[in-house]
């Protein structure tokens, strides 16, 4: 049964592709079995995936809302969408 991440009433299935942009730096990523998959590390949260992997222009973990720096595509999606759009129900 595959699995599929859900919090604040938005679903992403497995095999949901997430990319973010912060500082010049770039993340990908994919929701595999109900959990956010990047760079090997598996993460319950946006936030928590972005602040762990990325970095101030200073070298220092950032302090941002992982919800408004994610963009998904889902499997059924054509384009990427930004997160925070899908928690408010814009998409």
């Amino acid at each position: 049964m595959a699995g599929m991440w859900e919090k604040f009433g938005v679903f992403l299935p497995d095999g949901t592709l997430l990319n973010c942009k912060y500082s010049g730096q770039e993340l990908h990523g994919e929701i595999v079995n109900g959990a956010w998959l990047i760079s090997g590390t598996k993460y319950n949260s946006p936030t928590t995936a972005a602040v762990k992997n990325l970095l101030t222009y200073e070298g220092y973990p950032p302090n941002l809302n992982g919800w408004k720096i994610w963009r998904v595509k889902r499997p059924d999606d054509e384009f990427f969408i930004c997160l925070q759009e899908l928690r408010e129900g814009t998409s």
